[in-house]
């Protein structure tokens, strides 16, 4: 071999060897800037960077540091019964009551694990949630566009939109990292056609209802949509799919294993539903988004500050702002002014790769929207689940990931159709700026403040012993009383002791008294209607 033969073949392998680092760093670089910035810019400015703070109220986000505590306590052996928890005595399944967590608790048993305290290992939570949706949306937009800088982008939208802040008292909607993966694993069985990409898109359709029954019933809509838009337009592949008895074979094992799972779920609340009445369909729709909500946006924003009083005078307001953002929502804007002048647009997105997730996203908002007092939601209110839902403006959640898939679409076929660092460190600044808020204190909780509550009422309980059931009534209320039946709930788990005690999503019939007054009647008549043994109940004021 010549030497200029040897020189150009070292030179040609160099050569391959920097471009492969180049689009490997990109790979990286892209995502890991945006989740940092993300991480930057909300988790911890809401937790504070001497970790003081914690997102929410002193009712629903302690509830949830209770129920992750309780899968904490479970799985050491501290507590006999998961569902069976130790509030609302003398009731029975009283986890039931309300969302579980379970899908997500893993990260919070092993903040715990890592020595954290109650209030430390929620917050380990939290960020490695942000971190968990932020790379799993990455990887579905990744898969889908190709794009490693616009994906990152996209899941910025996905994981740290300023919608986002409107939800922040309910951080049981802060696990849906299983429904990018769920989507992901969906539209590759459709691409590849293999059979193990719909057994995980099922399985991880099964994670998200663990991690938060509400946001599985979302996903379940969308999932199912998806597969029935798959099958009207491709019925011929699904039935050469099906006559494969291995495939047949494979995918029923693996129903049977998932259909376990779920039963072992939602068995407790399928018992809890025959002793309750379904909300009602006017109660339902009064939390459905209108139109307008989409540009309500939440107070203390830096740029959209005219957009917070869209909703003046709405019945339950303070549901209803979902204003994304505005280059999210200048995307779904782009996105359906293109569609109606574009031929082209039109063709493309009725591709046969396309037009499935095209139908499914533009279902699942008309599905969840109303106009005047009439909504769609009405036609599958009726299936087992759905009555049982009662926010419904928390599909924000998951409509999301349709709203970052705009914003890349349009990105990469009219902005960005070459990767430049500085056009993505450009549009970086600008998503930041365009989702931020100046205020995020005010949406959160002391930490040590929570901690001293609690220290309070353990100190009245120096005496009680593991029979005892802890009934706190302080003399002078001066919050509003769920805020001191979760002092008393956190107060008798950290004792290992049962609570008469409780909060929840809903309260058992006949508590509502004792939820509202917390005082003697109010106990005495849930004693006396749920028929409790009140020897060992230990009232402390």
């Amino acid at each position: 071999m010549k030497n200029a033969d040897v020189r150009n073949k070292y030179y040609f392998s160099f050569r391959c060897l920097i471009e492969m680092k180049g689009i490997f760093a990109k790979q990286i670089v892209y995502p890991v800037l945006a989740l940092v910035i993300g991480l930057v810019l909300v988790q911890m400015r809401v937790l504070g960077w001497d970790l003081s703070r914690i997102p929410g109220d002193l009712g629903d986000a302690r509830f949830n540091m209770y129920l992750l505590e309780h899968a904490y306590q479970f799985s050491t052996g501290q507590w006999a019964e998961y569902w069976n928890a130790g509030f609302f005595y003398p009731a029975a399944n009283a986890i039931s009551f309300s969302d579980n967590l379970l899908g997500s608790s893993p990260i919070y048993i092993i903040g715990r694990w890592l020595g954290l305290s109650r209030e430390g290992a929620f917050q380990f939570w939290i960020v490695i949630l942000a971190i968990l949706n932020f790379v799993c949306a990455y990887l579905f937009l990744k898969k889908v566009s190709k794009r490693a800088d616009l994906s990152a982008l996209g899941a910025y939208i996905f994981a740290f939109s300023i919608v986002l802040f409107s939800q922040m008292y309910h951080v049981q909607t802060m696990p849906r990292f299983p429904f990018p993966l769920m989507l992901m694993f969906a539209y590759m069985f459709h691409q590849k056609g293999e059979r193990k990409y719909f057994v995980l898109t099922v399985w991880m359709l099964v994670w998200q209802f663990y991690c938060g029954v509400y946001l599985g019933f979302f996903a379940l809509f969308i999932l199912g949509v998806y597969i029935l838009v798959n099958v009207f337009l491709h019925p011929a592949y699904y039935k050469a799919f099906y006559k494969e008895k291995a495939n047949l074979l494979y995918i029923l094992l693996h129903a049977a294993l998932q259909g376990v799972a779920m039963a072992v779920l939602m068995y407790p609340y399928f018992l809890r539903s025959r002793g309750t009445e379904p909300y009602t369909l006017e109660r339902i729709l009064a939390t459905v988004p209108r139109p307008a909500s989409y540009f309500y946006s939440i107070e203390g924003t830096l740029l959209w500050k005219f957009l917070s009083d869209v909703g003046n005078g709405w019945e339950w307001s303070y549901t209803q702002t979902l204003f994304t953002g505005g280059v999210a929502s200048l995307s779904i804007v782009a996105l359906l002014v293109l569609w109606l002048i574009k031929k082209e647009v039109r063709k493309e997105f009725w591709s046969k790769r396309n037009r499935a997730f095209l139908i499914t996203a533009i279902l699942t908002f008309i599905f969840f929207i109303k106009i005047g007092d009439h909504s769609l939601y009405a036609l599958i209110k009726g299936i087992p689940g759905f009555g049982a839902l009662r926010s419904l403006d928390r599909m924000i959640n998951l409509e999301l990931l349709f709203i970052a898939l705009a914003f890349v679409y349009i990105a990469k076929k009219y902005l960005f159709r070459k990767e430049r660092f500085w056009m993505f460190a450009l549009a970086m600044t600008i998503l930041g700026v365009d989702n931020y808020k100046e205020d995020v204190g005010g949406m959160t909780i002391g930490k040590f403040e929570s901690q001293e509550r609690v220290n309070i009422v353990l100190a009245k309980m120096s005496d009680f012993s593991k029979e005892d059931i802890l009934c706190y009534q302080p003399d002078t209320l001066t919050d509003n009383c769920i805020y001191y039946q979760l002092d008393a709930m956190q107060a008798a788990q950290e004792k290992g002791v049962k609570s008469v005690n409780g909060y929840s999503a809903t309260s058992p019939y006949g508590f509502d008294m004792f939820w509202r007054e917390l005082n003697d009647a109010g106990r005495r008549k849930w004693m006396e209607m749920s028929g409790a043994d009140t020897t060992h109940v230990v009232v402390v004021h």
